[in-house]
């Protein structure tokens, strides 16, 4: 059973607030140094925590873009901050939010 899954399960009155921990090892942050991160950990206690499975590739860019629209990155067309601006690897571009 995934985490989305357990949310559903909980009242609709209920409020979400998903963190995400981009390239956090999670045996760190919730094992290793979970007495150093008195924040998360009081997070955890109190709400509902899992691992989140990354999109195919797991760049920061597409994966974030990914799971929050529910379409692959080959539909998105975005692949990270720099993209190919045709079938080359000399022309690169920069995605910006235009």
């Amino acid at each position: 059973m995934g985490l989305f899954d357990l949310l559903k399960r909980r009242s609709s009155s209920r409020k979400v607030f998903l963190i995400g921990l981009d390239c956090a090892a999670p045996e760190l942050a919730f094992e290793r140094w979970r007495a150093d991160l008195p924040n998360l950990t009081r997070l955890a206690e109190q709400g509902l925590w899992g691992e989140l499975r990354s999109s195919t590739s797991a760049i920061t860019v597409p994966a974030w873009s990914s799971m929050l629209s529910s379409k692959d990155p080959g539909v998105l067309g975005i692949y990270g901050f720099r993209n190919r601006a045709d079938y080359s690897y000399d022309k690169m571009f920069v995605a910006t939010g235009k």
